[in-house]
């Protein structure tokens, strides 16, 4: 079963694969035949460039082949995003969505809130936004976003940057999900509302932390309810229930509860599916489009 999530989460680099040479960045290619620690690829179609982990078999392997990830996603990030908007990336990773939004906001004095909590992805991230010169724009977070203030704990894989971090509440959590020799991460968690009382309005916001989504929003209820943000995020059934501590129904009709709408992405043409605000068109969705784990969502107000 591992195995199989493995090969549905590298998706996205197996897809690029199949599209053929056409779409291959080939200076990211090259890189492949002496792989190194890092690379820099140049993102399909524009003058931004990232430095990536060749060790890392996901989202660095799919920037090496195609020169971009997840393309249904960034799509749907450029087409809702404007220039002079304030975003927020919550799991920005070694910072491709980051670098895409903060480009797409910097025109009209736009802000990007990243916030980043693994060491390894927070070294990347502060290096692209370097070079691509958003440090005006963007400002990272070294923390995780939760329901309040904490120390919270990252599990860790071999291979760099791979997907699947579980963020769990205690060691204790990670002992039992995973057993005592597991390795893990201690890491701070801040919530939104108490953070930023009184923000300005939120336009967009990205969210990939691997089930955790549902401590993230509780701990930013009050700008959802009063900026209802254009929302872009991985839904796993497992991942919520082990991770956001939290029935994956009951969490999605919170959301449903406080004016939002869903979407479902299929992942394979970029497509929307409107749900509306029903559990049971989410559920038929997720089984019949979904990855296996997890499926795409666009949350917007109703």
């Amino acid at each position: 079963m591992k195995s199989l999530n493995r090969l549905l989460r590298a998706w996205p680099y197996l897809r690029g694969v199949a599209r053929g040479v056409t779409r291959l960045n080939m200076r990211g290619l090259s890189r492949l035949a002496t792989p190194a620690d890092d690379a820099v690829v140049r993102l399909a179609g524009t003058d931004l460039r990232l430095v990536v982990n060749t060790r890392d078999v996901l989202m660095s392997k799919s920037l090496l082949w195609t020169g971009t990830y997840e393309r249904h996603v960034s799509r749907l990030i450029l087409e809702r995003l404007k220039p002079g908007d304030l975003a927020v990336d919550i799991g920005a990773n070694l910072g491709y969505f980051t670098t895409v939004m903060g480009d797409r906001v910097r025109s009209g004095n736009g802000k990007l809130y990243a916030f980043e909590p693994d060491p390894g992805n927070l070294r990347l991230l502060r290096t692209n936004v370097a070079i691509n010169a958003l440090e005006n724009v963007v400002e990272i977070f070294p923390v995780a976003l939760g329901e309040t203030a904490a120390q919270i704990y990252l599990t860790n894989l071999d291979d760099p940057n791979a997907g699947g971090r579980m963020t769990l509440d205690s060691e204790a959590e990670v002992d039992g999900h995973f057993g005592k020799d597991f390795s893990r991460t201690a890491v701070a968690s801040i919530a939104w509302d108490e953070q930023f009382p009184d923000p300005a309005p939120v336009a967009l916001i990205k969210i990939d932390v691997e089930g955790y989504e549902p401590r993230v929003f509780r701990g930013m209820e009050k700008t959802l309810r009063a900026h209802h943000p254009v929302i872009l995020m991985e839904f796993s059934p497992e991942n919520i229930t082990r991770s956001g501590k939290t029935d994956p129904g009951e969490f999605m009709q919170w959301l449903f509860d406080l004016g939002y709408k869903a979407s479902g992405i299929d992942f394979r043409t970029g497509g929307l599916y409107p749900l509306g605000s029903s559990w049971d068109a989410l559920w038929k969705f997720f089984n019949e489009h979904g990855s296996g784990d997890h499926a795409d969502l666009l949350l917007e107000a109703r």
